[in-house]
Parts: C-alpha cells; sequence; structure tokens
C-alpha cells in the first residue's frame, strides 16, 4: 500500500476530524482536520516512495488530461501568475532591489515575466523537461534541484508558488529554505486557500478543491502558523494566501487556529450554497 499512519505535519498531535473520503479526480483518499491546531491534510498519508512515484510519473499527466506535457501552455499560465505575484509584492517593496529565486520554476513563466523587473532571476525545479524548456526557449538560468545550488548576493527574493502543498514535508521546506535566507532575503509563498472554497472557487465543493497531489490543505492561519514554526515572521498576507515572509529567531506555533475546526471547514461549503 502506498499509506502510512502519521502524525499532523504540522504540531506532531494525532487527533483527527475526517472532512472527506475522496477528492478531485476520483481517488480514494481521506482528509482530515487536525483538532490541536486545524491543518488540513491527507491523512493517512502518502509514503515517500509512493510520493515521489507520483510525481515523477502522473502529475504532469493527470492535470494536464495529456500523455505529453505541452510546456509552452503552462508557460502561459506562470506568465499569468508572475503578474499576480508581481502586483502583490510591489505593494510592500520594489522587486528591483532583489534577486529573484524560484524554487520549483516548472518551465520558467513566472521567471520570464519577473525577468524585467528584478535584479536578476534564476531558479530551480526537479521537472527535467521543464527545466530544459525553461533553458532553451526562455533562456533562463535554471536547474534541476530542489533547493538552488548557487544563489546570488542578498537582498534575495525567494519564490515558492503553488509548491508548498505538494511536497512530502511542507515544514521541512520551509526550513531548509530559513537555512539559505539572509536577514535581508524575503520569501513569498503562495498555496491555494481552502477557505475560497465559500467564495464560489471550486464550484464552492470542497471535493472539488481535495485532490490527492495536496500533501496539506492551507488555509490563511494555518499557512502562517506552519511559517512561524519554520523561523518566519509575516510581512504581509491575505486570504487568498499570498504570503511575504522574512527570517525570525522564533520557532514555536501559536495555539490551535480558532477559524479553522471542523465545524468551520464544514461550513465552508454551506456559506456558499445557501
Amino acid at each position: 500500500m502506498g499509506l502510512q499512519d502519521s502524525t499532523c505535519v504540522l504540531c506532531d498531535a494525532n487527533d483527527f476530524s475526517l472532512l472527506a473520503e475522496t477528492g478531485r479526480f476520483g481517488f480514494d483518499l481521506q482528509k482530515k482536520i487536525c483538532n490541536a491546531c486545524g491543518l488540513v491534510q491527507t491523512h493517512p498519508s502518502l509514503k515517500p516512495e509512493f510520493h515521489n512515484e507520483f510525481y515523477d510519473k502522473y502529475y504532469r499527466k493527470l492535470y494536464t488530461n495529456s500523455e505529453v506535457v505541452d510546456y509552452s501552455e503552462l508557460e502561459v499560465s506562470q506568465r499569468a501568475r508572475g503578474r499576480q505575484i508581481l502586483g502583490f509584492v510591489e505593494k510592500f517593496f520594489h522587486i528591483s532591489d532583489y534577486s529573484v529565486i524560484e524554487i520549483g520554476c516548472s518551465s520558467g513563466g513566472v521567471l520570464a515575466e519577473l525577468k524585467p523587473y528584478a535584479k536578476q532571476v534564476s531558479g530551480c525545479d526537479l521537472d527535467v523537461e521543464g527545466v530544459k524548456y525553461a533553458r532553451d526557449h526562455l533562456g533562463l538560468d535554471v536547474e534541476v534541484a530542489s533547493l538552488p545550488g548557487v544563489l546570488p548576493k542578498s537582498p534575495r527574493l525567494f519564490i515558492l508558488s503553488h509548491v508548498l502543498e505538494h511536497v512530502y514535508s511542507p515544514l521541512t521546506t520551509l526550513r531548509d529554505l530559513w537555512r539559505i535566507m539572509e536577514q535581508d532575503d524575503m520569501l513569498y509563498v503562495e498555496v491555494p486557500s481552502i477557505k475560497m472554497v465559500s467564495k464560489g472557487e471550486y464550484k464552492g465543493d470542497l471535493r472539488r478543491y481535495f485532490n490527492i497531489a495536496h500533501v496539506v490543505d492551507f488555509s490563511q492561519a494555518t499557512l502562517l502558523a506552519m511559517a512561524k514554526k519554520a523561523g518566519f515572521k509575516c510581512v504581509a498576507s491575505n486570504e487568498r494566501v499570498q504570503s511575504i515572509l522574512s527570517k525570525s529567531k522564533g520557532s514555536e506555533i501559536d495555539d490551535a487556529s480558532k477559524i479553522d475546526s471542523v465545524t468551520d471547514i464544514l461550513e465552508i461549503e454551506k456559506s456558499y450554497n445557501s
């Protein structure tokens, strides 16, 4: 079997309530909420080897509904996301003061969109073909790796856009980034927000939102709680879970989120359908 029993990926508690037993694409999976901290996650979780195999062989094909990934199409959607990122971060600082490094850059659309505005751009991804496209078609400085091997001088803006919900251990990923960041650096994190289901996204249906590719399903509160535990402080954040983080010395999570309970999450669909 590809599943394993595990404790909460945020607080290590083992007290869960079941929310759903299926999701997008029709896979059997259990989505549960941790009663201690409020983080929604797949539980039992995928074993590391099954998680890796899923992303190596099936993830892109499943999402694109095609045996062949069209990276030029991905580039278009990524460029749109790059414009959204630019619009958000420019409210708080000028990206022209920063070198940009994207973790999980895929085919490079975000970096290509930000390149005219930043000091320089670079990135990394484990998708060999995506990295090749970014190099050959967009002329980007990207590498096949989970973290960048060579870093430009600080200040730097690290981007983690729609990546954290997919990795096997999101807390470990944040801590790894904390270790390579300097005090003047910034981290932009964006994840899909479970709370947006109540705004009509995913047709107001949690089962359309839940899917096997997401290890965790963040709200703004639980993302910031995990960031704090990893050693970050919040510079800016919104309900869509676009967040700018900087390094902090703190490493303890807050008390359980008062707005992420079983009742609250289950009310998401009701609030949209009423």
